[in-house]
């Protein structure tokens, strides 16, 4: 589970630990942090039995990326909303026998 730009993946016997680690911009999401992130949770290893996803640094996620939209076309700005649109709904951890554990530190 390697090659991934802005998370730190590793695996602790059954655990798949996930960490979101863009502390320049607050662990915001960008359409690459989404890409990754579906990625990794579509391909979990056999094993895991569960999922930790934390933070690497002091802020846990700030939200979309809104500065990587910002000089974008109107109809750009729409397909990007809706990535992370189907993202929040679709690409969510599949139902099954696994389970997600979410820590949150800072603001």
């Amino acid at each position: 589970m390697s090659g991934k730009n802005y998370l730190d993946v590793s695996v602790d016997g059954a655990v798949l630990m996930v960490g979101l680690n863009r502390p320049q911009k607050r662990n915001a999401m960008s359409l690459e942090v989404m890409h990754e992130l579906r990625d990794t949770f579509t391909n979990i290893p056999d094993g895991i039995g569960a999922a930790v996803l934390y933070s690497t640094s002091q802020h846990f996620c700030t939200g979309l990326d809104l500065s990587e939209i910002r000089d974008q076309s109107v109809i750009d700005n729409v397909q990007a909303f809706r990535e992370w649109h189907n993202y929040r709904c679709r690409h969510r951890w599949r139902p099954g026998n696994r389970h997600r554990l979410q820590l949150a530190r800072g603001g």
